[in-house]
């Protein structure tokens, strides 16, 4: 977005309110991304992925592991431990299944 991700991210926002899925879930998924990772935005970026990991969901697994690490940015760390597990009961050979069992892991 060249330094204007605030507008992306609405823009993506009104996409998701206004599209059928899957473009509605991609355009929430975009939304929280941005939110998160460029305008440290986290409360909204939860928001903004409501649905996106719902079972089943075209989004699922990749909205899973951003919703564990908005949790973790906002220091809610039992959340996000269970939201891995979750994550594991999915995906248990999934790409980010290594980090999420290190997160429910006791060291």
């Amino acid at each position: 977005a060249l330094g204007r991700a605030a507008e992306a991210a609405d823009a993506f926002e009104a996409a998701a309110r206004a599209l059928a899925a899957p473009a509605r879930l991609e355009a929430a998924y975009s939304a929280a991304y941005l939110r998160h990772h460029d305008l440290k935005d986290h409360a909204r970026a939860l928001a903004d992925l409501a649905g996106t990991d719902d079972p089943g969901s075209l989004f699922e697994e990749r909205a899973l592991v951003l919703r564990v690490d908005v949790l973790m940015a906002l220091d809610r760390k039992h959340e996000a431990a269970a939201i891995a597990g979750r994550y594991l009961d999915r995906f248990p050979k999934g790409t980010s299944a290594k980090l999420m069992r290190a997160l429910i892991t006791p060291k």
